[in-house]
């Protein structure tokens, strides 16, 4: 009888145990996504309906990104991201925004999945061109295009380019658009138009 309730009290402390993890571990998750897209939200609203967005520097000097917003009353929003020069893995993710006046329709925030223990440097953005749309994530170890949406006429050709660098092609018969995102110590990216 004494082992018969050793078993079932050891059972029971083991279901408690593993309950109270797995509990811990799904907070975990829902508080990171929460901030995720808290996070990724106001970096949408500056990237979404733009008609060109490009970034400068590939190497060394702070990137400043620049975003003309198509609408009867342009509004220009510039942003400088200064270089990272070492990650503490410790360290709260902070963010400044700044409203944008008549900026369009309210972003969709597209949210990485939920990683467990330290999570790496990630970013969505979306880059618009004279051919399309493209919304890419990127990170130290990929990126990847989330979705691609071709203006009326043109076609849409992606091209991996390695784990961290990607291109996609907008084409209709008399006008390309390229646009290349690559990641090297952060998100960079580049459109290119051709008539």
């Amino acid at each position: 009888m004494t082992r018969r309730l050793t078993i079932v009290a050891s059972w029971l402390g083991a279901t408690c145990a593993a309950t109270l993890l797995v509990a811990s571990g799904v907070g975990t998750i829902r508080d990171a996504t929460r901030r995720d897209a808290t996070l990724a939200a106001p970096a949408a609203a500056a990237t979404t309906g733009g008609s060109r967005a490009t970034s400068g520097s590939r190497f060394g000097a702070p990137e400043t990104t620049e975003v003309v917003v198509a609408s009867p009353s342009a509004v220009v929003a510039t942003t400088t991201i200064p270089q990272p020069t070492a990650i503490n893995a410790s360290a709260t993710p902070t963010s400044t925004t700044s409203p944008i006046a008549n900026a369009g329709p309210p972003p969709v925030a597209v949210l990485p999945p939920p990683t467990l223990g330290p999570t790496a440097a990630t970013a969505t953005i979306t880059i618009s061109s004279t051919g399309g749309t493209v919304t890419v994530r990127s990170s130290a170890s990929n990126v990847v295009v989330v979705v691609s949406t071709p203006s009326p006429g043109f076609t849409t050709l992606v091209e991996q380019r390695g784990a961290t660098a990607i291109r996609v092609e907008f084409k209709s018969s008399s006008h390309r658009s390229r646009i290349e995102a690559w990641w090297d110590g952060g998100s960079r990216h580049d459109v290119r138009e051709d008539s």
